[in-house]
């Protein structure tokens, strides 16, 4: 892209992004158009995702440059901030709220599929994103995602309790949480076995959810290590 400015000053020659590169590109642009052209939160998706940018501290739009082009930028109460200059959290997510806010194409969206949502997020904000995740499932948004963190998966065992209470006392639970239905959930466990990775369905249980015992086991392990070194120094610290 940067060579592309050289064109008909020198010859220049320019390689053919990779297929997913250029779609991404593609959706952007595609992206920065419909926004320009439809009217602001006209998106089916808005309120979910003004709250959710509420949340977050931070708007991302598309803002008109001093040039006459368009930039996503990321609106603060300090200010506006080019996403090369905001952090990791904002330029991660940036693109799935930009999906989501385009007039044009949130009208087609039913699948998502997402790597890692919960990167480089402080835990407070994992929780925040999974139960952003299970609003647009309730919205009939089909979401499959992969992740690392126990957060996220114990937010989504919680949604699923609420859902089972609200069931068995058959009343709606008052809940800051969003309810999620454990029918609409499917987990796959994944784990190394000799040369081969192998995924292990884990159906969600009405009491335990998705089994979280990948991320109990070290947390375990790590406590009684914490209370092994913690006695040790008391210890010594009492014979002196």
């Amino acid at each position: 892209m940067q060579q592309s400015a050289r064109a008909g000053i020198r010859p220049i020659e320019i390689e053919t992004l990779p297929g997913t590169s250029a779609d991404f590109l593609s959706l952007i642009l595609e992206i920065l158009d419909s926004m320009s052209r439809f009217k602001r939160d006209s998106s089916r998706f808005a309120p979910l995702v003004r709250k959710f940018e509420k949340d977050m501290r931070a708007e991302i739009a598309v803002v008109p440059g001093s040039d006459g082009m368009d930039a996503i930028m990321a609106v603060t109460s300090e200010g506006r901030f080019p996403m090369a200059r905001t952090s990791s959290m904002l330029s991660e997510l940036a693109p799935l709220l930009l999906v989501l806010k385009s007039p044009y194409h949130s009208r087609y969206v039913d699948h998502l599929t997402i790597d890692e949502p919960e990167a480089h997020l402080h835990p407070e904000m994992q929780v925040r994103v999974a139960s952003f995740m299970a609003t647009l499932v309730n919205k009939g948004v089909r979401i499959v995602l992969t992740t690392h963190s126990d957060f996220f998966v114990s937010q989504f065992n919680n949604m699923m309790r609420i859902h089972e209470l609200s069931e068995l006392s058959g009343t709606t639970l008052s809940s800051s949480l969003p309810v999620l239905d454990r029918s609409r959930v499917g987990a796959l466990r994944f784990a190394r076995e000799s040369r081969w990775c192998v995924a292990d369905e884990s159906v969600p249980d009405s009491i335990d959810g998705v089994d979280e015992s990948t991320f109990t086991d070290v947390m375990r392990t790590q406590f009684q290590k914490t209370a092994e070194l913690v006695n040790s120094l008391l210890e010594v610290d009492a014979s002196k």
